[in-house]
């Protein structure tokens, strides 16, 4: 959960960073060029935004897992499994042995 927090809180500063440049800046002869700064602000947005969507998927894969584990141990608590020995055709064996 800390790192959905402090990426998304990343994500806002470089957001900030980049809006505090201009986009294009003039390079000469009446063109303009992508300004390097915003570039370079902006790629750090876009990996700190990716970095938090990433997060919240592991996050809420790990809850729903959880989840479903307490589901499951839930309905059966009263499941009983004991190993036994077993005689076979030809010998003796182990067998595992469900009680509901």
């Amino acid at each position: 959960m800390m790192n959905i927090v402090t990426n998304w809180r990343n994500a806002n500063d470089s957001l900030k960073e980049r809006d505090s440049y201009d986009q294009y800046v003039p390079c000469g002869d009446d063109q303009t060029c992508l300004n390097p700064y915003w570039r370079n602000a902006n790629a750090w947005y876009e990996e700190y935004k990716e970095r938090t969507i990433d997060w919240v998927w592991w996050t809420s894969a790990v809850v729903l897992l959880v989840m479903l584990d307490a589901y499951v141990d839930a309905h059966l608590h009263d499941m009983r499994f004991r190993v036994e020995t077993a005689r076979t055709g030809g010998g003796t064996g182990l067998a595992v042995v469900v009680d509901f």
